[in-house]
């Protein structure tokens, strides 16, 4: 029995595959398994190279193409670990994060879920700094990366990852399912994830999507923010006024005046042309 399972859900992302699970196999703590789970890959290359498979400490499981979630419940449901990490097939984890992730888990049972610090890569960068905490803080935003190490658990006891939510957000409502119950989420405070940006991924559209799958996650915790309702009102206006400060700052910042100075000409053209031919 490993200590922690590693989930990987794979959609023809068999070029990212060897970065991402080498990962692992680098991390500096070293009880794990990894199981890969081929969610119905229609690429050529992808099915090659997880057909071929040779990375060590790691099994591949065949699925029809369900979604992330079904995948993800069929990884853990094969796995034997206490603990289990996700992984999504086109990102990376820093090397010492299972180390330091372990070690929270171990010296705190009010802890359910790890996160850690995110570094954007590829189509953007960036970086961002998960808060963490309870459910009062995962009402608004989710407030942990998708991709965390938790107890085994937590995932028995919040009832798996919800294979409804296809299009996306199925993490943010994994979390409220996990802190509900009493659990808290740890941020690590350094940059151990690394996440891929694409020009279109499901992200994007999840993004696209956003009232939609919010609603829905609302629906699925209805009881919560009925219960909670007071404190999602009190975060959510934090969350704008947080915003409204940001766009402030911007307004003030040198480079918005300058565009401010080169933009206003042209607004003038604009203006004048406009009246000249209405």
């Amino acid at each position: 029995m490993s200590k922690v399972s590693v989930i990987i859900p794979c959609y023809n992302h068999g070029r990212y595959i060897p970065e991402a699970v080498n990962s692992i196999l680098n991390q500096t703590f070293q009880d794990f398994e990894i199981i890969i789970i081929n969610d119905g890959s229609t690429d050529r290359y992808t099915n090659e190279i997880l057909g071929n498979s040779i990375f060590p400490k790691t099994k591949i499981i065949d699925i029809l193409h369900e979604g992330v979630s079904k995948a993800r419940n069929v990884g853990i449901t094969n796995s034997n670990g206490e603990y289990i990490l996700t992984l999504d097939a086109d990102d990376s984890f820093e090397s010492t994060f299972l180390e330091k992730a372990v070690s929270v888990l171990d010296k705190n049972d009010n802890i359910g879920i790890v996160t850690c610090g995110i570094s954007y890569f590829g189509k953007e960068k960036g970086s961002a700094f998960p808060l963490g905490g309870g459910i009062e803080n995962c009402l608004v935003i989710s407030n942990a990366c998708g991709n965390s190490l938790f107890r085994r658990r937590c995932w028995a006891v919040g009832g798996g990852y919800n294979e409804d939510m296809k299009e996306g957000f199925e993490d943010w409502d994994f979390w409220l399912s996990i802190t509900e119950k009493g659990w808290i989420v740890y941020t690590i405070p350094e940059v151990l994830f690394n996440y891929r940006r694409h020009s279109i991924s499901r992200d994007t559209q999840a993004n696209k999507q956003r009232l939609d799958l919010f609603t829905k996650i609302v629906g699925n915790h209805k009881e919560t923010y009925i219960k909670y309702f007071d404190v999602f009102v009190r975060e959510n206006e934090k969350k704008y006024e947080r915003l409204f400060n940001d766009l402030e700052l911007i307004k003030r910042s040198k480079s918005y005046r300058l565009g401010e100075i080169i933009i206003k000409p042209l607004r003038l053209i604009k203006n004048v042309l406009k009246n000249k031919y209405k």
